[in-house]
């Protein structure tokens, strides 16, 4: 999702005291790269998303909203609009706006990121409630697969595709590029649901991404590192 000028949309704490109720509804929790962290997020920010609103008179029905853009506007009417002829309330361009607002998780991690080794690679769990800006690449699971996305989230955290990432990924000076291009080539193993012993392996991966989700430790990282290896090396189903 692509607003063109981040700075006019931000709703800020002095902002929100001065809003109406109907204004209100037209704020929505972003969660930027900045805000995510080892496993999960720590923070989001209300930014004001008018694009739904169908309005008529912008001033009368949004007055506050309205004083707010009032000094933004002559930047907001020169941003690309990518031929939508929106107002210059709204954002440019809100690509997977409508399947962000499903109420699925999703997988995230900066578009790009500096890193100095593989460990720095990090996929964070952002809830349902929450949109995410151009700054940020969501994973989000197809409802067909039966694997949990706790149990992608520890696949993908783990130190074994972590180096494959980091191998794999075109790195550039250390900024890895995680766009759709690189993420869907990541070898993703899914679970034989006939084989006890990777349904046991799966449980207990489950089981050290809901502490990681809850409190970070590396105790249980170094736990999924096993639990992956153990999964990827299975030769033969028992």
């Amino acid at each position: 999702m692509v607003s063109g000028f981040d700075k006019a949309f931000i709703c800020n704490d002095i902002l929100y005291s001065k809003l109406n109720k109907i204004e209100k509804k037209y704020l929505v929790s972003i969660v930027k790269s900045k805000h995510l962290i080892k496993y999960k997020f720590i923070n989001s920010q209300k930014y004001i998303l008018l694009n739904d609103a169908n309005i008529k008179n912008f001033k009368k029905e949004f007055p506050n909203f309205y004083n707010h853009f009032e000094p933004f506007k002559t930047k907001l009417l020169e941003r690309y609009d990518y031929k939508n002829g929106i107002n210059y309330w709204d954002w440019s361009f809100l690509r997977s706006y409508k399947l962000q607002k499903t109420d699925q998780k999703k997988i995230c991690i900066p578009c790009k990121l500096r890193i100095k080794s593989y460990e720095d690679i990090n996929f964070s769990l952002v809830d349902e409630k929450y949109l995410l800006t151009q700054d940020v690449t969501s994973i989000f699971i197809n409802k067909e697969l039966k694997e949990d996305i706790r149990y992608i989230l520890g696949f993908l955290n783990s130190s074994v595709v972590k180096k494959w990432i980091f191998i794999n990924n075109n790195n550039r000076g250390n900024v890895l590029e995680f766009s759709e291009e690189p993420l869907k080539n990541i070898p993703i193993k899914l679970i034989d649901w006939k084989n006890k012993f990777e349904t046991k392996i799966y449980d207990k991966i489950i089981y050290h991404v809901d502490k990681n989700l809850s409190e970070y430790n590396i105790k249980n990282s170094k736990a999924i590192d096993l639990l992956v290896n153990d999964l990827i090396n299975i030769k033969k189903v028992s």
